[in-house]
């Protein structure tokens, strides 16, 4: 890494839960890509492997976060798993469809992943 570059950690931190998350974080909105146009899978995964790199532990997703070909959380899941212990991936959700949105957000989680939960 350059010598100009600056850490996420450099931001200072802030509690989520019970975790402790550097202040910089990621927003996966758009790696799904942006209107029609489909994101570069590769390019993206690059993407979110150098913002945990730089220090970022704390991705916002949602399950909403999709397009007819791409999704945010399978992005997510293959360019970060397995996951740091200090990684956090909060996702927003209606809590009227919390069910629904927990339940899309598994499904892209792999067996391993699944086995930690329980």
């Amino acid at each position: 890494m350059p010598t100009n570059m600056i850490a996420a950690s450099s931001a200072g931190t802030w509690a989520l839960g019970d975790l402790t998350v550097n202040r910089i974080g990621f927003g996966a909105m758009r790696v799904k890509g942006n209107g029609s146009a489909a994101s570069d899978r590769a390019r993206v995964v690059g993407v979110l492997r150098r913002a945990v790199e730089l220090g970022v532990n704390h991705i916002d997703t949602a399950a909403f976060y999709f397009s007819p070909l791409r999704s945010a959380n399978e992005l997510i899941n293959s360019a970060l798993s397995p996951y740091a212990d200090d990684l956090a991936i909060p996702g927003t959700s209606n809590p009227d469809h919390l069910v629904e949105t927990l339940a899309a957000g598994a499904l892209v989680l792999s067996p391993d992943d699944l086995a930690s939960l329980e």
